[in-house]
């Protein structure tokens, strides 16, 4: 009697790692950006970069985007600034294409940094976030 309880514990531990096992692929669980209801100004960066640099490219994109879009900039008057990350370049590049092409109304600037070879290293845009969902938080 005292075995097939085991096994019984040990079955129930079984499903339980299984499930949880389940919400870590599919993403629950995992703390990610939620998108507010009021524009805010966003700050994407690539997390392949050097932290310091990350925070330095976010910058040029957020000044970039202040002489691109006054009227936006003055909009955000400074008030909350999120900043997200995406992996490497192809996924920036990948991120820029798709505000182009399935938001052609969201005003946006990427910075093209000349010390890594005319590359974009980051994003800035003020919106309400719905295009952002899911990505991280820059770390």
């Amino acid at each position: 009697m005292k075995i097939m309880n085991q096994i019984r514990i040990a079955l129930k531990s079984i499903a339980i790692i299984s499930k949880v096992i389940k919400f870590m692929k599919a993403g629950l669980g995992v703390k990610k950006s939620q998108p507010p209801r009021e524009p805010r100004m966003y700050m994407i960066v690539r997390s392949d970069l050097d932290t310091t640099y990350r925070v330095v490219q976010g910058a040029h994109a957020l000044a970039k985007y202040a002489m691109e879009h006054p009227d936006e900039f003055h909009l955000w008057n400074n008030q909350f600034l999120i900043a997200l990350s995406v992996w490497n370049l192809q996924a920036l590049y990948a991120l820029g294409e798709k505000l182009q092409n399935e938001y052609p109304d969201l005003k946006f600037s990427a910075f093209i940094e000349p010390d890594q070879d005319h590359r974009m290293t980051a994003i800035a845009c003020y919106t309400t976030g719905e295009v952002f969902e899911g990505l991280p938080l820059a770390r």
